[in-house]
């Protein structure tokens, strides 16, 4: 692969986690659970423009009569994020939490990937309460954002 590609693995590796390496293209997926839930993460590397992205993924899609109401909460939630941002997919409902960095001018070390790591997990297991809230219809996308709020003093509004 690359030097890139080999630093990101290294960090995982090196933090124990189970991964699964794709066979062909610089990627790994990496199973994890918080404490509201479970998902994948895939860390990939895009060789040509120098990025690495990880990406915290949702299993279950959000069916399309209820993908503007996330659209809003996923709006909403993103509303002072510093590091990363949420995203959903209108075509087949995929959420996910997005991180990344251009090192383009920059060496990769394991200390600019664990922000961009530990950011998508937080967020993800602080929000899914709320994407869950609304999925099932128990909540508003800001009734869910206002309780998320008020649960935890971690999420920062200003």
């Amino acid at each position: 692969m690359s030097e890139l590609f080999d630093t990101v693995l290294g960090y995982f590796v090196d933090k124990g986690w189970p991964i699964e390496q794709h066979e062909e293209l610089p990627v790994l997926r990496i199973d994890y659970e918080g404490e509201h839930g479970r998902w994948f993460c895939y860390a990939r590397v895009n060789e040509e423009a120098n990025q690495f992205i990880f990406l915290s993924t949702l299993s279950e899609k959000v069916s399309e009569n209820k993908r503007i109401s996330i659209a809003e909460y996923i709006t909403r939630a993103n509303f002072g994020l510093n590091i990363g941002n949420f995203e959903m997919d209108f075509d087949d409902g995929e959420i996910r939490y997005k991180t990344s960095i251009d090192v383009t001018y920059a060496q990769i070390t394991f200390g600019l990937i664990d922000p961009l790591v530990n950011a998508s997990l937080v967020a993800m297991d602080d929000y899914l309460p709320g994407i869950q809230l609304v999925l099932s219809g128990e909540s508003t996308p800001s009734q869910a954002i206002s309780q998320i709020n008020e649960d935890d003093d971690d999420v920062l509004t200003f």
